[in-house]
């Protein structure tokens, strides 16, 4: 199985870069983000999320790794969150990263496995925005969509459509400056006796902690299908900065493997050509018209053959869980004024009544809709045009049914 490791792409801690992946080939992978732990020998951990996609030949996703917050003396800076998104910026799997934190505070500094982000001192975030601060010195995680709280004149954490970058909170009170990970990790300076402690950062950034506060851990998201999540209070170690790996499921289709299904329409008994589609049985994530969707996918279609009701569908990319097979009658086109007909058209009457007509000799239709008679032995005239009612049928569903595997020829 092939399998692809992203590390974190370091400038400096709060600073970083978008790396890209691109899909060898059509098919499932799946993805598993980690999310950088807070600073601190007892920062929050980040969450550990993994999920089933889906992609074509040549897509392209943006992967954002988050680092681990600094930490000096008293001051402890939020943890980024690890992104996966589409290049349009729709999120399809974040990781939050751990707050802040010190020995014997309490959970709420690890990152959630939801989308809404733990509470520090202030407020987390909710629904992919950053989260709150209370002080000066401190700052609220970033989120998905909206920058973490900052009360300083210092950059803020950003948002991950904004960059990511993490919290700088330079600030009069200190020289000193805990930097947020790169992923949106809140900052902390406080710089004395007092505790700082900035938010994760994540899909919604954790809110900020002062003094006997906690710092939140950010949230996170799955769009995938055979989801694993595990919350960062459930780790034991120390998870350091994030990571993201990608593994392919089953073989590529560069080694020639491909897949069918086959079988026969017959209605009342009888055989009958009819359009026949796979779909999966399982929802699967994927893009549609550029937008991460998990649902079930058209895998390839077919037309049964008229005399035998035979039909065989290779499905897309050589697939091989379970599909739905339905076979769908021929609905036709809605009645329409003045339209123009050819033998072997149907048209459907605006209200159904369980028939169709289909031309039987090429002509017009009446400017206005007829009174449709529902004779299936002899052709009316409507309009110019002749016509013959037809039986329309509700599609027939079979399944789930698993797929035939054809490995390759082996090699002379």
């Amino acid at each position: 199985m092939d399998s692809w490791t992203f590390n974190p792409d370091k400038i400096s801690v709060s600073q970083g870069n978008i790396q890209q992946w691109v899909a060898p080939y059509a098919g499932r992978f799946r993805i598993t983000a980690y999310g950088a732990q807070g600073g601190g020998a007892f920062g929050g951990r980040g969450a550990v999320m993994s999920g089933v996609f889906e992609f074509s030949e040549g897509e392209t996703i943006d992967i954002l790794v988050g680092h681990q917050g600094e930490a000096i003396n008293n001051d402890c800076a939020g943890g980024g969150g690890t992104f996966v998104a589409t290049p349009t910026g729709s999120p399809l799997l974040v990781a939050g990263g751990g707050g802040g934190g010190f020995e014997g505070e309490s959970d709420l500094r690890h990152a959630t496995i939801n989308q809404d982000a733990n509470p520090g001192g202030a407020a987390g975030g909710t629904e992919g925005n950053g989260g709150y601060t209370s002080n000066q010195t401190i700052d609220g995680g970033a989120g998905f969509f909206t920058n973490g709280e900052s009360l300083n004149p210092s950059p803020a954490p950003q948002a991950y459509l904004n960059g990511g970058e993490g919290g700088h909170n330079v600030n009069p009170y200190s020289s000193q400056e805990a930097l947020g990970g790169f992923g949106g990790g809140g900052g902390a300076s406080r710089g004395s006796s007092n505790l700082a402690r900035g938010g994760g950062g994540g899909f919604s950034g954790g809110g900020a902690g002062y003094n006997s506060q906690n710092a939140g851990g950010g949230g996170s998201f799955n769009l995938g299908t055979d989801q694993e999540n595990i919350d960062g209070a459930s780790i034991t170690a120390n998870t350091g900065d994030g990571l993201v790996v990608i593994e392919a499921l089953g073989a590529p289709p560069s080694d020639g493997s491909t897949s069918k299904v086959s079988g026969v329409v017959q209605i009342k008994g009888t055989p009958a050509q009819r359009t026949v589609r796979a779909f999966s049985y399982r929802a699967i994530a994927h893009q549609i018209d550029g937008e991460a969707v998990t649902a079930s996918k058209s895998l390839g279609q077919s037309i049964s053959d008229p005399s035998t009701g035979e039909y065989t569908i290779d499905l897309l990319a050589g697939y091989s869980e379970a599909v739905f097979v339905i076979a769908f009658d021929d609905y036709g086109m809605d009645f329409q004024a003045d339209m123009a007909v050819t033998v072997g058209d149907r048209v459907h009457p605006s209200i159904s009544n369980g028939h169709v007509w289909e031309c039987t000799g090429s002509g017009t239709l009446p400017s206005e809709e007829p009174a449709w008679v529902i004779d299936t032995e002899t052709a009316q005239l409507y309009g110019t045009a002749s016509m013959i009612a037809r039986p329309f049928y509700r599609p027939v569903v079979h399944g789930p049914v698993n797929p035939e595997v054809i490995a390759p020829d082996p090699a002379p």
